[in-house]
């Protein structure tokens, strides 16, 4: 089983989606997750980085908000039938494979609910559709 670490980044009103990385081992896949919090809040201490690692271990998710305007949510998705070799941080390498694996996050995830972009460094964001 693979789980896929995602990002959900807002900031006022703009909403930003970023797939982390993809761990075979849950542990690792938390450890990469409270790695992005660790850069969103540089006053995080070791212990509550440590806690935020086991809290999305056992419960697969945490948010965290700033203030009423920035808020960080992540997400350990767990993949059946996935077979990947080895821990990956950054998951993609081929195009083909990239946007196949983003059609079925998307569709998966947000169902239908919202779109898939690529910006101009060939980063993916997902933003709330228009409906």
């Amino acid at each position: 089983m693979q789980y896929i670490v995602t990002e959900l980044l807002t900031e006022g009103k703009n909403q930003t989606f970023s797939l982390i990385g993809a761990s075979p081992d849950k542990q690792k896949a938390a450890a990469m997750a409270a790695e992005v919090y660790k850069d969103y809040n540089k006053n995080a201490s070791l212990q509550n980085i440590t806690m935020i690692t086991e809290w999305l271990a056992t419960r697969q998710k945490y948010s965290f908000r700033k203030d009423k305007e920035h808020r960080l949510q992540l997400a350990l998705t767990a993949l059946e039938g996935e077979t990947q070799p080895a821990d990956q941080r950054i998951i993609f390498n081929e195009q083909q494979e990239q946007d196949e694996l983003m059609r079925r996050m998307s569709e998966a995830l947000f169902e239908g609910e919202h779109q898939v972009s690529r910006d101009q460094q060939g980063q993916f964001t997902c933003r709330a559709s228009d409906k």
